[in-house]
């Protein structure tokens, strides 16, 4: 079973490939536009590198989408796990101790 942040990887680097031709950008023009090599869209694309959070931000003002774009139909069950949906977020996790 892959872990959550392998399945989140995967689950980006398919929506990116979806959402880059669905606006029918080649690899090389959304490298270019990004300020990244093409290599890297490749890897991302494929989910064996995570896309950096401020390239993801380039990502969805090349395509003019929401960042959560990229997180759209995301499994709520994979999602599950220690700091995803079984508390409220408010809650403090359990391995930080109250100061006051």
């Amino acid at each position: 079973m892959k872990s959550d942040q392998t399945q989140i990887d995967t689950h980006v680097g398919a929506r990116l490939r979806d959402i880059r031709r669905a606006k029918g950008v080649s690899k090389r023009t959304l490298a270019i536009s990004a300020g990244i090599k093409q290599h890297q869209i490749e890897q991302y694309e494929i989910g064996s590198t995570p896309v950096p959070s401020a390239v993801l931000w380039r990502f969805s003002a090349v395509f003019d989408v929401a960042p959560a774009e990229f997180y759209r139909g995301f499994s709520k069950k994979a999602r599950r796990g220690p700091y995803r949906g079984d508390r409220p977020a408010t809650s403090t996790p359990s391995h930080v101790k109250d100061t006051e």
